[in-house]
């Protein structure tokens, strides 16, 4: 086993028991045990903010030599991918991503340029998301990713829904479309398939209205939603009502958030009728 596959491990037991400090502990131990001068820095700041977050625990120090960490190596933790991003964030071990139209030019066969890549959460296309999929497409999403987020019309339809529906992004449980996009674009790449196991769904400011959410309720990947954001669309509330009332809908706990404007009288109106749902648990921007 190599040392990539190893760390991968580490990361997956990780995400998969957030709450058990061990298996990060673990993973300190490993990278303060490798000769990578930036793993053993990285093991440290992460041993510090495991000890940051402890209940009770006021470590001024202890912070302070993490911060100090972070500004002296964090750029040597995001390695060649730091120069082809447009921001990111570090949250403990984990990176959110934005990629940068100039991501293609970096060489996928460059082991070094992807030591960040496996720490990858969530991921955005800021652009041009096309490239972007057709990065993906030469390196594989990275072992953690949860969330892919395309913003601001960023694509090209036809290689979006082939990488839709190739299951290029399978596994993802959280996808967000945010932006102006062309009417009817978004639903076309939802209905290519690959959303076996999606939890959530954020749809805001994608040109949608009372059309677009007929056809969404007909879509299969609805049944295992846990969170549909719809804010800021064209929908009026019979059409929300019938939404979450979908046969696909219908039997989970799926929270429903949308900004119009319907006035607290209609709202009433359609909750006192029993029109609502038991899985439409909260709709904000009801106004009195």
């Amino acid at each position: 086993m190599t040392s990539a596959d190893l760390e991968v491990q580490f990361l997956r037991e990780i995400v998969k028991s957030p709450e058990d400090d061990l298996a990060l502990l673990a993973y300190c131990d490993w990278l303060q045990e490798q000769p990578a001068p930036e793993l053993v820095s990285r093991g440290r700041y992460l041993r510090l903010v495991q000890q940051g977050r402890r209940p009770g625990y006021s470590g001024f120090e202890r912070r302070c030599e993490a911060d100090a960490l972070r500004r002296e190596h964090e750029r040597s933790w995001l390695g060649p991918l730091g120069d082809f991003i447009e921001g990111h964030e570090l949250d403990g071990g984990f990176l959110s991503l934005q990629l940068s139209r100039r991501i293609l030019t970096l060489a996928p066969k460059s082991p070094a340029a992807f030591d960040a890549w496996r720490l990858v959460r969530r991921l955005t296309f800021v652009g041009n998301a096309s490239r972007g999929l057709r990065f993906i497409r030469a390196t594989g999403l990275p072992p953690v990713l949860d969330h892919i987020g395309i913003e601001r019309g960023s694509f090209d339809r036809g290689k979006a829904l082939a990488a839709f529906r190739e299951g290029l992004l399978a596994g993802v449980k959280s996808l967000t479309f945010r932006g102006a996009f062309a009417t009817g674009e978004v639903l076309t790449c939802l209905q290519a398939g690959w959303f076996d196991g999606l939890t959530e769904l954020i749809l805001e400011d994608c040109s949608l209205g009372n059309v677009e959410a007929e056809a969404l309720a007909a879509w299969p990947g609805l049944s295992s939603l846990r969170r549909l954001d719809l804010k800021r669309n064209r929908f009026g509330l019979d059409t929300i009502v019938r939404l979450v009332s979908s046969p696909f809908a219908r039997d989970n706990a799926m929270h429903v958030f949308s900004m119009q404007a319907w006035s607290l009288p209609e709202w009433n109106r359609y909750t006192s009728r029993g029109a609502t749902k038991a899985n439409l648990h909260w709709v904000s921007g009801a106004q009195g």
